[in-house]
């Protein structure tokens, strides 16, 4: 007989216990330049999280650090630093609170980078934004993206 044992907060935990290791650098193994500001994150959950990041790692090679061992930098431009901030926040915990005129930029910027679950709650809260999808793939969109972000 087979039993299902289960933790029920087991994911929420491990979430917050990842954003304390973000926060803190701890065992961070990516540091991401977004205009002046760096942010120091885990190549993982930012793979798992958002399909941007899983093809720029894939791109920029498996290991994790440069040969030196240092954390490697990967820059991030097409996003302002703020909202960039409020996207990674999203990534390590599952919430995000923001002001309802900046949902239509967090879309897109969520849009751009593949992060489904943060495109799920800002379509929830505006069903009007998913005819966005398609114009973010148009390349004078992502332009436009950019320069809505950099606001």
């Amino acid at each position: 007989m087979r039993v299902r044992l289960q933790g029920p907060g087991y994911a929420s935990s491990l979430l917050t216990e990842l954003n304390r290791c973000r926060l803190s650098r701890s065992l961070c193994d990516v540091q991401l330049q977004v205009g002046g500001r760096s942010f120091p994150a885990h190549r993982a959950i930012l793979a798992c999280a958002a399909a941007y990041f899983r093809g720029l790692f894939a791109a920029g090679g498996e290991a994790g650090q440069d040969g030196g061992g240092s954390v490697r930098t990967f820059e991030v431009d097409f996003v302002s630093p703020a909202n960039f901030e409020k996207v990674l926040t999203f990534i390590y915990t599952a919430e995000l609170f923001t002001e309802l005129v900046d949902v239509g930029v967090l879309y897109e910027v969520a849009e751009r980078l593949g992060v489904r679950e943060l495109v799920r709650a800002c379509h929830t809260t505006f069903p009007d934004l998913q005819g966005l999808g398609a114009e973010a793939a148009h390349p004078t969109a992502d332009t436009n993206v950019a320069a809505a972000a950099a606001a």
